[in-house]
């Protein structure tokens, strides 16, 4: 009741990528501007895609692997755990 209401229908026969783009997009909805999408997008190995300009930023895609992305691993954690290498950047 709650999904027909909601305009999503019946999601049991959905299974594989078009079930994982479901889930974001669900998650996308609920979450809404409390600035989660692109943790669950670079947390997945997804790009972000932004096809529209936005304050003094144009359209862009951001890869996963974006030193930008990428945040740096503390000294410490490294020294202390020598199966630890720093993150590219």
């Amino acid at each position: 009741m709650i999904r027909r209401r909601a305009g999503i229908g019946d999601t049991s026969n959905i299974t594989g990528l078009p079930l994982f783009n479901e889930i974001l997009k669900q998650r996308r909805i609920e979450l809404a501007f409390e600035g989660h999408v692109s943790y669950d997008y670079f947390r997945n190995g997804l790009p972000m895609v932004r096809d529209y300009a936005s304050g003094n930023s144009g359209a862009m895609t951001i890869q996963p692997t974006d030193p930008k992305v990428l945040m740096r691993i503390p000294s410490d954690e490294i020294t202390g755990n020598p199966n630890l290498s720093q993150n590219e950047q």
